[in-house]
Formats: structure tokens, C-alpha cells, sequence
């Protein structure tokens, strides 16, 4: 968000100072937040401004508003706000403050629940075309099948991989190392395996250009719900470190999905702040 200081402090006796006027509601805020550090967000509405491009680096020139779309869940627990520009379509990451509206940060975490894609009650009995109950599968330990058939050669295929040119009618999981056929029900470019969500780097701005030079694997962050109530999928890139949302499919695994949109709720800690908002 735009602010009278937008530079960070060189030193440790560097001082942050200056307020920004909120993007969504107006309000006037202060630059430092109460633990001394920069704020990236208003703690009212929670909305921000577009002030740095996190695909091309450097500032950005869009400026538009962005959005609180997801809560993600770091390793060590903490929360952080994914941030999606309402011009651009940008995806940011910023860390929670200590005076942040809880009761907007619980609605953000749970409005993947209030509009599952399939009903919660039959996940209970979910069964695949066997008839055998529904699982997120295990990585394959078989080396020795998988060497034999790396020195197979690679059938045709049918969408671009690479950019020699490459085509295949389906992709090899980075996660579960299984084949996952390229057709997707729902939407025109599957970008993950519908078995553990993960997926590679490959498209840039446009879904399906594969114009990216990352080749980077993606994991799933978390989860988010549009107006209309469809689901998407925040990926984070491990070796960039970008944020990118997709559409998810309707074969993708609906306990994998809903593992992911319950992972903000597995630490007490947030509830018992949002209670004692109330």
C-alpha cells in the first residue's frame, strides 16, 4: 500500500514513519504496526494496494486494490493474507499484525467451507470406480520400475511441455510420480495433479502460454473461494517463490481439497483471538 516512507529500514536505527489512507474504506493508517514493524495492510477491511510487481520484480505500475482472497498456513504456524489484485490479478503474501480484524481474517480462512464444491456429508463415503473408499495415494517406492521405464522412449504427445516443441498427451506428477491424462474436466488447462495438487512452473502471466523459465515445483498453500463459490487452489513455487491461483478440476481429489481448506483451522489460537474480538 502506498505510504509517505515506502523504503525500508538500512539500519536498526532506522525509524519506520508515515501513514497511508486505505484503499477499500478510507481509513487513515499508520506505516508501523504496533510491534515496530511494516504494515502491508490496513487492519480494518484488511485490503492493500498493488505497489510491488512480484513477477517482474521492481515496483509495480497497476496500483490497483487488492483483495483478501485466503489465509495460508507457514510450517511454523503462523498465518499469513494472500492478497490478489482486483486489476491485474496479482497474487501477493503479507504477514498478519497484531491489530488485524480477526473476524475478517476467520470469514477469509472459512469461505471455502460455507461453498464446498461437493457436499460435506457424502465425503464420508466417497468411493472411487472399484468401489474401494477414496484416498490421497502414496509416492511409489518401486525404483527400479521407474529407471526402466525412464530409458523407454516417451510416446506422442498433444499439448506443449517444453520449448522445443514437445507434445504429450499426459504429464508425470512432480509429487506422486503417477501418469495424469492432460483432459480435465471443468477447465481447459490442467495445471495439477489431481491426486496431491502439486504441480510445475511452467505458465507466466496466461494460463497455458508455458512461458515460464522457473520449471519450478509448486505446492499447494491453501485455498480459495470465488464470488460464484468455486473453489481455487494458491500454489507457491519452491524455488521462486511466487504465488499463482487455479481452477480446480472435477476429478481432483475431494479429501486432498478439503485437507487443504481446513489447514487454517487446525490451530486454536486464531479462534480464541476472534472470540475475544467479539
Amino acid at each position: 500500500m502506498s505510504s509517505t516512507n515506502n523504503s525500508l529500514p538500512s539500519t536498526p536505527r532506522t525509524t519506520l514513519t508515515g501513514t497511508f489512507a486505505c484503499a477499500w474504506c478510507g481509513l487513515t493508517v499508520s506505516a508501523v504496526a504496533g510491534d515496530g514493524s511494516r504494515r502491508n495492510q490496513c487492519p480494518s477491511c484488511v485490503h492493500s494496494r498493488h505497489v510491488e510487481d512480484h513477477v517482474d520484480g521492481g515496483p509495480s505500475h497497476c496500483r490497483g486494490r487488492m483483495s483478501p482472497i485466503a489465509i495460508a498456513v507457514l510450517r511454523t504456524g503462523d498465518w499469513m493474507v494472500i492478497h490478489r489484485c482486483v486489476r491485474c490479478d496479482e497474487l501477493t503474501s503479507n504477514p498478519l499484525c497484531a491489530d488485524d480484524n480477526q473476524l475478517i481474517l476467520m470469514r477469509t480462512a472459512v469461505r471455502p467451507l460455507a461453498q464446498p464444491p461437493i457436499p460435506l456429508e457424502a465425503l464420508g463415503d466417497l468411493r472411487n470406480r472399484k468401489g474401494e473408499h477414496l484416498a490421497i495415494p502414496r509416492r511409489s517406492n518401486n525404483t527400479r520400475g521407474r529407471a526402466r521405464a525412464a530409458r523407454r522412449p516417451q510416446r506422442l504427445k498433444h499439448i506443449l511441455h517444453s520449448q522445443r516443441g514437445h507434445r504429450g498427451r499426459d504429464f508425470r506428477c512432480v509429487g506422486r510420480r503417477l501418469e495424469v491424462p492432460v483432459d480435465a474436466p471443468g477447465t481447459t488447462h490442467r495445471n495439477h495433479c489431481p491426486n496431491c495438487l502439486a504441480s510445475l512452473h511452467v505458465d507466466r502471466r496466461i494460463p497455458g502460454d508455458r512461458a515460464a523459465g522457473c520449471r519450478g515445483r509448486m505446492e499447494p498453500l491453501s485455498m480459495s473461494a470465488r464470488p460464484d463459490g468455486e473453489w481455487m487452489i494458491i500454489h507457491q513455487f519452491l524455488s521462486c517463490g511466487e504465488l499463482s491461483a487455479n481452477r480446480i478440476a472435477g476429478d481432483d481429489n475431494p479429501l486432498a481439497l478439503l485437507c487443504l481448506a481446513l489447514k487454517p483451522l487446525r490451530d486454536n489460537r486464531m479462534a480464541h483471538r476472534t472470540l475475544l474480538a467479539l
